[in-house]
């Protein structure tokens, strides 16, 4: 990869076993990536905590401060874009490829790698190597375990007022936090990365989640609520409203098509 390409991931200080892992998946696919100690709870004020409860448990605020601790760290080194991945991710040989496509930050803003559950809306694919495609992202596809973000955008995701209250995932690529209507979020076709516990066996040691039981708790918390029942009501309202003053003006949206996303072939030799 260019030098101004760099990669990072995520690493909790205590899970060696997740950090054997992700540096194995790195050789396996040729990329050198550097090691970030991951933010805990322990290191959060607990007024700071207290002030987001909320909306956030510990453990998610302390991811979302994970990825803000390299994005701030791409602005000091002067990178032009970055690899961020998270230490349960498996990864594609393909990743190298489309990382070393000329111009890449100039075409884009965030491009999401991973694979979610959920359908996506996605915009037209454009070829970026062999079998591989990037699509503009129409709706959620959520998670952080691989993406490549642009400094330029990175700069302009650490001005915004809600970091403490939204997590990573749902700023970056949830309809909910609004960005994938007004920046150029791109989504790979097939996906080029899996989180491990969502695909797996959980006996998998390095697939065991320690964000998990918050993200159980937060799912069980907005299930029962019925004003969580009625804002998604009127989030769905709205998404459909955004998806057409956003990219029916483009020309986007008449090439769209929902998807299912595929994973990559290589990828799924190790599930």
């Amino acid at each position: 990869m260019s030098p101004s390409l760099a990669a990072f991931y995520i690493n909790l200080d205590r899970r060696l076993d997740r950090r054997e892992h992700i540096e194995e998946q790195f050789r396996r696919v040729g990329i050198t990536a550097e090691r970030v100690s991951a933010t805990t709870p322990a290191d959060i004020s607990p007024d700071r905590i207290a002030a987001v409860a909320a909306t956030m448990s510990p453990t998610e605020l302390a991811c979302s401060l994970s990825h803000r601790k390299i994005w701030q760290l791409m602005l000091d080194r002067g990178l032009a874009g970055a690899l961020i991945v998270e230490d349960d991710a498996l990864l594609s040989t393909s990743l190298r490829d489309v990382l070393a496509q000329p111009g890449l930050a100039s075409r884009l803003d965030a491009l999401q790698f991973e694979s979610h559950p959920s359908d996506a809306l996605l915009g037209p694919p454009l070829p970026v190597a062999d079998g591989i495609s990037i699509s503009r992202l129409m709706s959620s596809s959520l998670g952080t375990c691989a993406y490549y973000i642009t400094a330029r955008f990175a700069a302009q995701m650490l001005q915004r007022p809600d970091l403490d209250r939204l997590a990573v995932d749902r700023i970056l690529f949830g309809r909910g936090g609004g960005t994938i209507y007004r920046a150029r979020i791109y989504q790979s076709v097939p996906a080029l990365a899996v989180q491990l516990g969502m695909f797996a066996s959980p006996s998998i040691a390095a697939g065991r989640s320690d964000l998990e039981p918050a993200r159980v708790a937060g799912r069980t918390r907005r299930v029962r609520s019925l004003a969580a029942r009625l804002d998604k009501l009127g989030l769905n309202a709205g998404h459909a409203l955004r998806i057409l003053t956003s990219f029916g003006p483009t020309g986007e949206l008449f090439g769209a098509r929902q998807l299912k996303l595929p994973i990559a072939d290589d990828i799924k030799a190790q599930l």
